[in-house]
């Protein structure tokens, strides 16, 4: 166990660490917990914490029975809106207080909070800022961060945050809490953790091996079969892409080094952090649960990086990409990266050739990044990788290729995308060539060419079960032709943009509209079958997902994490309160955690319960939700009828792996708009022929929670030319307001004596129209 870390220098040039034959050697940088009591009768369990180093004991990971735990945080599922206004980045220099002032509702946050403890992360669309809480004002509803933000909330028009390590958010099993105050440590044991004997650990240092250069570099080291865990993360924002931590193993100024057969897993930060080095090679190695990215590197030439998988990167900050590498002549090849909230593999520098690789399940949380990121990149390429399932649904914000700005001379070729909806942004990039690509989409699709110049599109297939849509600026594409394009719905809209958003048709001509002819493309196989049109113009067979991916994966001798199946559907209810019968609220979320070690698999979502259809739901949750992964379901509430108001359901989610019910109760009120009449008639006394009554009064009450709209007051029935009427009404009557309709009588005769009418308030639908009877006799 290490509580700081060991450090390599020159002096230790030409080393090799390695696990003896047959064992696995572990560097952990973690602390045991014990010591738990229950906190009175309740599930919550706390701990007292020892100092370290003559200092209270801060971290930002815990870990319990071999598992990462989950920080409270508030709100339970979803975000918080912060309350000020759009901020318009580039039109004005960002104040001190703008920076460093929330606005909240109070309907969130309070002087309950526990400012000592909280932390208060900032969304924006590509990344975050995190910040401890410094003050807060509850009469003006503002929070104060001790740390200036990168933009302002309001950035971008996203007013996203969330409230970190706060007991409030301690409300469902697996999640922990820190008290600053009391330098206590609060957890919610899952299924089966028996406090009294599960080990806890958490990180009493942030890097386990640091090796750095000085004047001279260092030279020559390899690491061979090694474990790594147990770090912590720091109280700050991780920076562009989450490369701004320190990693497990963590270097500068290095000449020549391997990693091989490494492991690096349950770390607060990243896995592997590099700056100024030299020939670096990562093979043949395992991440697992890294707080931000699994490696960053930074001005690294001649990296390698091979046969190497990572899996649930960014449970310290939602900016994590996967992979994020900046230097010449890298090498990245035969890679697995999966379970990542931002890209999966971002490059940028001289030359960078990225190949064999299979990325998936990225851009979980964030936008404005991709599968396969290309940042300000020279002469690369990108070819034969697999990229699917990113983003989070048909309107995610994340394409599978994304070439940024002042990206050149790329060949992005012979690659698969297999996504919902953006196959290929180029943003602001020079002279690239998109060539012999398979882009299938199951919904829409969209490639967009936004400011750039000279983008070469040659022989590639794109395949839309729904719409296909090109848009680009008026000299972003300088040719494309011999390519297969095909929209199963037969819309297409490929359009040039221009800087007055002017859209004229995109020649198009020298491609072919014809279906691809895919062997079995919902079971991925994209084989071109030998009718196909494609081949018939020269595009390539696609690659198979048996290409792409790590040829060889070390052999683990130690004992890997104990399976364990967990899980939770949160919150345990949703309360929609009152809503117009026929109108749809706001949605609310469910949220399903796989917070396990296992995938669970999901057999059906439905509404059950007593009054299903009154709700409705839509969900991004795929079939099989992998470990430490999360999806939300939404949930509407369009109530049919005010009677009976209340309306009771259930959304309730069934596993098959493993067999169990997961159940949210679902509640609201359909209302309507009523009111009411007072007196039920109005009886005149006898009037002679012509002259008109005095006026009796008739009153309009609103007996509803709305307001209620009338299209008319008219008199109705057999005589109505004998009664008139005047009132004080409008056309809308405010809730728990009164308005005063008087009503004259006039006979026109005598005969018959009796004369009698109605007085009709006309509603539109969901509210009912009332009458009252009028009658009088003439003389």
């Amino acid at each position: 166990m290490l509580s700081s870390p060991l450090i390599l220098t020159p002096q230790d040039s030409n080393l090799a660490i390695q696990s003896a034959s047959g064992e696995r050697a572990e560097l952990c940088g973690g602390r045991r917990i014990t010591g738990w009591r229950q906190e009175g009768s309740g599930p919550v369990w706390v701990a007292s914490l020892p100092d370290l180093n003559h200092q209270p004991w801060r971290f930002r990971v815990l870990i319990v029975g071999g598992q990462l735990s989950t920080r409270a945080r508030l709100p339970e599922s979803g975000y918080f809106k912060d309350l000020g206004p759009d901020f318009q980045v580039g039109s004005r220099i960002a104040t001190s207080a703008e920076l460093t002032t929330l606005n909240y509702s109070a309907a969130d946050l309070g002087p309950w909070l526990n400012l000592q403890s909280a932390e208060v992360r900032v969304y924006r669309v590509w990344d975050e800022s995190l910040s401890k809480v410094a003050w807060l004002n509850d009469v003006n509803h503002t929070i104060g961060l001790s740390t200036p933000l990168r933009f302002p909330p309001g950035a971008y028009g996203i007013h996203k945050y969330e409230v970190l390590n706060v007991r409030e958010g301690l409300r469902a099993p697996g999640q922990w809490f820190l008290n600053y105050a009391t330098n206590e440590v609060f957890y919610w044991p899952r299924s089966g953790e028996d406090m009294t004997t599960t080990e806890v650990w958490a990180p009493v240092t942030e890097v386990l091996l640091r090796i750095e250069g000085t004047n001279v570099p260092v030279k020559n080291i390899t690491l061979s079969n090694l474990d790594f865990s147990i770090t912590d993360a720091p109280p700050r924002s991780s920076g562009f892409s989450g490369a701004g931590y320190d990693g497990a193993v963590s270097m500068s100024d290095v000449d020549t080094i391997t990693l091989s057969g490494v492991r690096i897993r349950r770390v607060g930060a990243s896995g592997i952090q590099a700056s100024n080095t030299q020939n670096m090679r990562v093979l043949a190695s395992e991440f697992t649960e890294t707080g931000a990215c699994a490696i960053s590197t930074y001005n690294s030439n001649d990296l390698e990086i091979a046969d190497s998988r990572v899996q649930l990167a960014g449970h310290s900050t939602p900016a994590a990409a996967g992979m994020v590498l900046l230097g010449d002549r890298m090498h990245v090849h035969h890679n697995e990266i999966r379970g990542v909230p931002y890209s999966g593999i971002s490059v940028g520098g001289q030359s960078p050739l990225v190949e064999y690789n299979h990325v998936f399940n990225v851009m979980q949380l964030m936008s404005d990044g991709a599968a396969y990121y290309v940042d300000g990149g020279r002469a690369g390429t990108i070819r034969n990788n697999w990229a699917n399932d990113v983003g989070v649904g048909i309107a995610s914000q994340a394409p599978a290729y994304y070439l940024d700005e002042e990206t050149s001379g790329f060949l992005i070729e012979h690659n698969v995308a297999m996504v919902t909806n953006w196959m290929l942004h180029v943003h602001m990039a020079i002279s690239n060539t998109v060539h012999d690509n398979s882009f299938i989409s199951s919904g829409d699709a969209r490639l967009t060419f936004q400011g750039s110049k000279a983008t070469l599109l040659t022989r590639n297939v794109v395949y839309a079960a729904g719409q296909l849509s090109y848009e680009a600026a008026p000299d972003a594409i300088s040719s494309q032709s011999g390519s297969i394009l095909f929209s199963g719905t037969h819309k297409m809209e490929l359009v040039r943009v221009d800087a007055n958003f002017q859209r004229t048709p995109l020649d198009s001509t020298g491609n072919l509209i014809a279906d691809p002819v895919f062997r079995d493309m919902p079971r991925n196989d994209l084989y071109l079958m030998p009718a196909s049109p494609a081949l018939a113009i020269g595009v390539s067979q696609p690659l198979t997902l048996s290409d792409v991916g790590p040829r060889t994966l070390p052999t683990i001798d130690a004992p890997a994490t104990p399976p364990v199946l967990s899980y939770t559907l949160t919150p345990q209810s949703l309360s929609f309160g009152n809503q117009l019968v026929a109108t749809t609220s706001t949605p609310q979320i469910a949220r399903l955690s796989n917070t396990g070690t296992l995938p669970i698999t999901i057999g059906k979502v439905q509404l059950a319960g007593t009054a299903p259809g009154n709700f409705n739901l839509s969900t991004s949750c795929p079939t099989i939700v992998p470990a430490r992964s999360s999806c939300d379901i939404a949930i509407t509430f369009k109530p049919t009828n005010a009677n009976p108001s209340l309306k009771n359901a259930a959304l309730d989610v069934y596993l098959t792996t493993p067999a169990v019910k997961l159940s949210v109760a679902l509640s609201g009120a359909g209302i309507v708009p009523t009111f009411s009449l007072s007196p039920a008639s109005l009886v005149f006394p006898l009037q002679k022929v012509g002259t008109a009554s005095a006026a009796q009064a008739v009153t309009m009450r609103n007996t509803g929670s709305l307001p209620v709209t009338m299209t008319s007051i008219s008199l109705t029935g057999v005589a109505p030319g004998n009664f008139a009427q005047s009132n004080n009404c409008g056309t809308t009557l405010k809730v728990a307001s009164t308005c005063t309709i008087n009503v004259t009588f006039k006979p026109t005769n005598a005969a018959p004596s009796v004369k009698t009418a109605s007085l009709t308030i006309s509603a539109p639908a969901p509210a009912a129209s009332q009458s009252i009877t009028l009658s009088g006799a003439g003389k």
